[in-house]
């Protein structure tokens, strides 16, 4: 993880054998900035066609893209946001605790917003998130895209999104929590179950 030259912004990434995560956190907000899977059963085109360009491309499998999803007026993202008082906020807090070694990362992050934290654990399958406090509160995961975007999700299932990419199928499993795409200007929903969050990122088995 490291700080950007903006005391405001500090990003933070995650590498797996199954996937990286990229979170930034920015002006007091946080959001899942790239979520990539990793297959080796994703073939290079470049392994059965000659290339005719001076620009090369090696894809992983997205469920987040803050780069190819992003425009100019619209940057793509995940971000965490809550109901407050009937109102759709973005969850802001303070300086993130970072631990970990190996294929293990802890974070907590104390809010602004609430009384607690938001806790991720990552391992080399999953992400967990949970929030920490007395008072339970209502929050989730909301990815925006630019409007044209070329998303991979085909089906968006209660507890799965079935993805295509490259011509290759791959799911994402919510163990706990869910998936839905009923809010407006989303490109999809994810809600904890009890206040738990488990993101299965394995593809291959």
């Amino acid at each position: 993880n490291k700080d950007l030259n903006n005391n405001n912004v500090k990003t933070v990434w995650f590498d797996s054998r199954f996937y990286r995560v990229n979170l930034l956190w920015e002006n007091g907000t946080l959001r899942f900035r790239d979520i990539h899977l990793f297959n080796e059963n994703l073939a290079s085109s470049y392994l059965t066609q000659k290339s005719t360009s001076t620009k090369s491309s090696f894809f992983t499998l997205p469920f987040v893209d803050g780069n190819m999803w992003s425009s100019a007026q619209k940057l793509a993202g995940m971000n965490f946001k809550a109901i407050l008082n009937g109102k759709e906020i973005l969850i802001k807090g303070g300086k993130p605790e970072i631990t970990g070694s190996g294929n293990q990362l802890h974070i907590s992050w104390p809010l602004n917003s609430f009384d607690g934290a938001i806790v991720m654990d990552m391992d080399e399958r999953n992400i967990k998130i949970k929030f920490t406090g007395k008072k339970s509160i209502e929050w989730f995961l909301e990815l925006t895209t630019a409007p044209k975007a070329a998303l991979p999700f085909k089906k968006i299932n209660t507890h799965k999104v079935d993805c295509r990419f490259e011509g290759m199928n791959y799911s994402i499993i919510a163990k706990k929590g869910s998936f839905s795409k009923t809010r407006a200007n989303a490109a999809l929903t994810i809600k904890p179950e009890n206040n738990n969050l488990i993101l299965d990122l394995d593809t291959v088995n």
